[in-house]
């Protein structure tokens, strides 16, 4: 039993919520991701969080089924 992936986002967002609060970035790709984060709109970002996502299980598929072929 896994989160689906809008969960994973909501939850996501609510941990860069937090994150952009109360943390100050370590390093530059931080600072970027937290200047991303508040200048964006809610649907923003919530979009910066879900494409990775859907990004990933796609490519995740892909693999798993470019592997079968040589099963």
């Amino acid at each position: 039993m896994g989160l689906s992936e809008e969960k994973l986002a909501k939850n996501t967002e609510l941990v860069a919520n937090y994150l952009a609060k109360h943390e100050n970035p370590r390093n530059r790709e931080e600072k970027i991701l937290m200047e991303l984060w508040n200048s964006g709109s809610k649907e923003e970002q919530h979009a910066l969080f879900s494409n990775p996502f859907k990004f990933f299980n796609n490519l995740v598929k892909f693999g798993v089924s470019f592997c079968n072929q040589f099963l």
